[in-house]
């Protein structure tokens, strides 16, 4: 977990290939942190909601986690973002962070080739 005041997309990349599973800025919210730290207590991944767009993916990796076949079955399942995340008790950006990560994990430019991928390798039903 980072708790940090530099926001920069270069140290958030670094962590994240470093395997950091929340990265959250001291200007915060507290209940960001709150989030990140139940996030990686279940083995969830976690982005301060300001920063996800900065998110530089590296697809070298592209073994899914089980929390990103369970999102990307959901968005087999037609299932919309918002929705996904209710479902699972995550923010909307949270899910957006997953599904950028699918998509670069299995090659994909949309979320339907992703889902397509998918069904295709076996990954999802």
């Amino acid at each position: 977990m980072v708790f940090t005041a530099d926001g920069g997309a270069r140290l958030l990349s670094d962590a994240l290939k470093a395997g950091v599973k929340g990265y959250v800025r001291k200007d915060s919210p507290g209940e960001d942190l709150v989030r990140a730290i139940q996030a990686a207590r279940d083995g969830d991944f976690y982005v301060d909601p300001a920063l996800s767009s900065t998110i530089v993916l590296d697809d070298g990796d592209k073994t899914l986690s089980d929390r990103q076949r369970e999102i990307l079955q959901m968005l087999a399942d037609g299932m919309q973002t918002e929705a996904v995340a209710i479902k699972l008790g995550l923010s909307t950006e949270t899910v957006r962070t997953h599904t950028k990560r699918i998509l670069a994990k299995l090659g994909a430019d949309t979320r339907t080739q992703a889902v397509a991928i998918g069904i295709r390798t076996g990954l999802i039903e």
